[in-house]
């Protein structure tokens, strides 16, 4: 199983670079290289260099949440209510929270005020935030950012109010921003998914996010340059730099190492793609094929049945030959609008949550048709019928009633329709 992942570097232009990319995870795939114009710039976030920032119980060390750098943070000192505020000399207009935890299990609500000139605090935002599940099963960024979108709000100082905190957790990252962001992308990708066995139907629903007045702050499709040839095998990019701040991300798969269980030693590994109908017959052959090929077929009286266990393996977001399908299938070119599986927000909030609509929409189109319809096809080419657990949880991508659906027959699954509209 895996998902898309990607490092990201700015460069300044104009100039001609020859440059080395970092690769995102040790194992990994390259797909693309694409690069665009910054979206903001540091006058577009708060921080410790452009504001005051305090705390109530009060800390040291307030800096470490606003250096761009998940490794360092803050401890919260104490169990309950924990408030950061921040003070500017200037008027800032706030379009979008971003919370990284430290590498702890966090479960608290949150409220984001903004202070009013009669001195009153009115509200912006209140909404929860969840890491309390770390396990690689319910997503594959096991402490995935916590990304809310801002009716535009403009302040000269912002009350982040966290309940139910407890000591052994604590923030690494605050980030107040100008710039759009996309709201809950982490959970939108199936990066990180609902923490408790059973969500709920509403669970996986997100509110239709407001539009910044300011169309400059988010990237316009157009203005995402493919790179991908330009990047050698040893991971240099060479490009000739236009003028401006840009960003590149190198992206590709990665393994969202997630093992089967329960499972002898022997057997023992991480768990094979649910969207290739390819890895998914590699995967019977390797193991059930060699049953089959040392027992005589006169002599398998007993077997006669293979089981789909529940899915208990949480999501996944890229496959082999993805984004080629997604064009096929969908009408248009995914490859602008890879940067929203980090968060960036491309045309629009609403072309951009479409988009991961899409996303999800096909990994649960895949997981149906060519893992539990996969699976079907080998085991029938073998004289095997299958037999199905028709549910999930811990981070299920699918859909039930579609996921069973290809279980029944005894004639192999179909190819998927196309879907050529959007929601």
């Amino acid at each position: 199983m895996r998902y898309l992942a990607s490092s990201r570097v700015t460069v300044q232009g104009p100039r001609e670079i020859k440059q080395a990319l970092p690769r995102p995870t040790e194992e990994f795939q390259d797909m693309k290289v694409v690069a665009f114009p910054s979206p903001g710039n540091d006058s577009h976030r708060l921080s410790h260099l452009n504001a005051t920032i305090e705390s109530q119980p009060s800390l040291q060390g307030l800096s470490k949440i606003t250096d761009r750098d998940n490794r360092t943070g803050i401890t919260f000192p104490a169990a309950g209510e924990f408030q950061l505020l921040f003070k500017t000399e200037k008027p800032f207009t706030a379009r979008s929270l971003t919370l990284q935890i430290t590498e702890s299990p966090l479960h608290a609500r949150a409220t984001l005020e903004a202070k009013q000139e009669g001195g009153e605090y009115t509200t912006v935002a209140e909404f929860e935030v969840n890491r309390s599940n770390t396990a690689l099963n319910v997503g594959f960024d096991r402490y995935a950012p916590v990304v809310i979108t801002l009716p535009e709000a403009t302040a000269t100082e912002f009350k982040l109010t966290l309940r139910n905190v407890q000591p052994s957790a604590g923030l690494a990252e605050v980030l107040l921003s100008a710039v759009p962001r996309l709201e809950r992308y982490s959970e939108k990708t199936l990066a990180k998914m609902h923490p408790t066995p059973l969500p709920y139907w509403g669970d996986y629903l997100w509110r239709e996010q407001p539009e910044p007045s300011d169309q400059t702050l988010i990237l316009q499709g157009e203005e995402v340059i493919d790179l991908t040839s330009q990047l050698d095998e040893n991971g240099v990019l060479t490009w000739n730099v236009p003028e401006g701040e840009w960003t590149i991300l190198r992206m590709g798969m990665a393994p969202t190492l997630v093992t089967n269980a329960p499972a002898s030693p022997e057997a023992t590994g991480l768990e094979v793609d649910k969207m290739s109908k390819k890895w998914v017959k590699e995967h019977f052959d390797r193991f059930l094929g060699e049953i089959l090929r040392r027992i005589p077929e006169e002599d398998r009286r007993s077997f006669k049945v293979v089981v789909q266990d529940s899915y208990e393996t949480g999501g996944q977001n890229m496959t082999d030959g993805f984004l080629e399908e997604f064009q096929e299938r969908y009408g248009y070119d995914p490859l602008p609008y890879l940067p929203v599986y980090q968060g960036f927000v491309v045309n629009s909030q609403r072309a951009s949550d479409a988009f991961l609509w899409d996303v999800r929409r096909m990994v649960a189109d895949k997981v149906a048709y060519d893992y539990v319809g996969g699976l079907r096809e080998v085991s029938h080419q073998h004289g095997l019928t299958t037999w199905l657990e028709n549910y999930g949880h811990w981070g299920f991508p699918g859909e039930f009633l579609m996921y069973g659906g290809y279980l029944p027959s005894r004639t192999p699954a179909g190819d998927p329709p196309t879907r050529a509209t959007r929601p």
